[in-house]
């Protein structure tokens, strides 16, 4: 479900939107692991994590102004909450199994899901047999993602494994502006730097 909101979402939002919910994500996967993990979440973490959702808002709207989010960033908040849930799953199952097999078995899950939603829910077909070079190299890259995260969950924790990923929106940041020719205002690029150092700040307070 994360992966069809987050697609659907790009087609009207940005690369660096995206990648700055994986901060969302991580707020959402720490006041879940809080709530059934028994981790705990320091008071500065409140303070960060509302600073975080209206910093996101200005990235969104990119003015001063009360106006609607774009309706893919809409799309991509709405499918943090699934990765949130599970996130929790996994820190409980990579304990028990190998967390390279239980990437596999994510993996295969998540194909038969995206399957399904596409020929039931919007009539596509055609799923099977349309594929880009880029949806390879995508695939690949977030695969490495996937079992290096299993990884990391099994070692240090969810909520820290899933904080250091807060990185990725710079970098993402970065290509969209020489490769996509992506333009951002200053309001965008000062928010969501915020949202970037409010959660490392985060992560150093509640580690």
């Amino acid at each position: 479900m994360f992966i069809i909101f987050r697609f659907l979402g790009l087609t009207q939002s940005t690369g660096t939107f995206a990648t700055l919910a994986q901060i969302i994500i991580t707020a959402q996967t720490a006041i879940l692991a809080a709530i059934f993990l028994k981790e705990k979440l320091s008071k500065i973490f409140w303070v960060f994590f509302i600073v975080i959702i209206i910093a996101m808002y200005f990235v969104s709207t990119g003015k001063f102004a009360l106006v609607p989010l774009q309706r893919g960033d809409l799309y991509i908040i709405f499918g943090t909450i699934f990765i949130a849930i599970a996130n929790i799953f996994s820190k409980i199952v990579v304990g028990k199994i190998n967390p390279l097999l239980f990437s596999e078995g994510r993996f295969f899950f998540s194909a038969i899901g995206i399957l399904l939603a596409c020929f039931f829910v919007f009539q596509q077909t055609n799923a099977l047999f349309v594929f880009s070079l880029w949806s390879v190299i995508s695939g690949f890259f977030w695969a490495i993602n996937i079992v290096a995260f299993s990884f990391a969950i099994q070692r240090i924790g969810v909520t820290f494994a899933t904080s250091l990923l807060m990185i990725a929106p710079v970098y993402t940041m970065i290509l969209e502006y020489f490769i996509l020719k992506q333009t951002f205002n200053p309001l965008q690029i000062v928010a969501a730097l915020i949202v970037v150092i409010c959660g490392v700040f985060m992560v150093v307070k509640n580690k």
